[in-house]
């Protein structure tokens, strides 16, 4: 693997890592209330936040959510 591409998995990694600074206690609170939760979950935005929307609601129901 050339070393550009290790490097694009270096700042990935430690990305993912501040993220897991930055979400705090609430962040796993949040995962056990949809995990408890029955029924459906609606997932909503516009522009951007849209699409991105729709990005969470695929990769939900392509869990089983």
């Amino acid at each position: 693997m050339s070393s550009d591409r290790l490097q694009v998995l270096r700042d990935e990694a430690e990305a993912i890592l501040q993220a897991v600074q930055r979400l705090g206690e609430s962040f796993p609170k949040a995962l056990a209330l949809l995990e408890k939760r029955k029924g459906r979950c609606v997932v909503s935005g516009m522009g951007k936040s849209g699409l991105v929307g729709r990005k969470i609601s695929a990769t939900m129901a392509s869990l089983g959510t």
